[in-house]
């Protein structure tokens, strides 16, 4: 995957089928409910708020197997493959916003972001494919997270958590397993409270219990973010 500067905190996540025996349909084509179409206008789950959202047309990258869009706080690159591939500022341009120094993750940015990504692969690109798969992997990493000696951190909680428990991240680059989900057995709440919960435990170190992350809700004893508590965020 291309990537920008070295010299700048970053979060990339990556989306992809277990099976790659298969091609999406429409990544090439202009048409309206094309994949290429739906990247260049991604749902949002709030105006304004933190998504795939570029305003950006889509440009074949180098090799002619993939397409781009990006603006100045991040870049997504969808694959003929399959594979869908962001990487975006962990600063306080994106997902440190409101951060005096740029070193807080801002909770919210981190979960809707996630959200707007899973929702994106889960029901767009799964459906693009012509054979579509049951099963796809989603794996992060964050690099240079000790940028200047000064140490990325995370709060549980809501962002205005003050109270709470700085957990600075780990290590100054981290890169996830891959994780595997099954179509049939989860959706996209439950997929990104996964990852969220991943990212809080493994790249900070938090200790999870039922407070940790906010935003989230419980259904049938199964985690989920709840979409409708993000829209209701002034």
């Amino acid at each position: 995957m291309n990537q920008t500067s070295n010299q700048q905190r970053k979060f990339k996540i990556l989306a992809y089928p277990t099976d790659k025996s298969s091609e999406l349909q429409s990544l090439f084509l202009d048409s309206e409910n094309s994949i290429k179409n739906k990247l260049e206008r991604p749902r949002v789950i709030r105006p304004m708020g933190w998504s795939l959202e570029t305003r950006d047309i889509a440009v074949v990258g180098k090799g002619s197997d993939f397409i781009v869009v990006r603006d100045g706080r991040k870049r997504i690159e969808l694959y003929r493959n399959g594979v869908l591939f962001l990487e975006c500022l962990a600063d306080k341009n994106f997902l440190s916003w409101n951060s005096e120094e740029g070193l807080r993750i801002h909770s919210l940015a981190l979960i809707e972001l996630i959200y707007n990504f899973t929702r994106f692969y889960y029901e767009d690109v799964i459906n693009d494919f012509k054979l579509k798969p049951t099963t796809f992997c989603i794996e992060f990493s964050f690099d240079n997270l000790h940028l200047d000696g000064k140490k990325t951190y995370i709060v549980p909680g809501n962002f205005d958590a003050l109270e709470s428990r700085p957990y600075g991240s780990l290590s100054n680059n981290f890169r996830s397993k891959p994780r595997s989900f099954d179509l049939d057995k989860c959706n996209v709440g439950q997929i990104t409270y996964e990852i969220i919960k991943e990212i809080y435990s493994t790249a900070f170190g938090v200790f999870i219990d039922s407070t940790t992350i906010p935003y989230a809700n419980i259904e049938n004893d199964k985690y989920f973010i709840d979409e409708e508590r993000i829209k209701n965020i002034k």
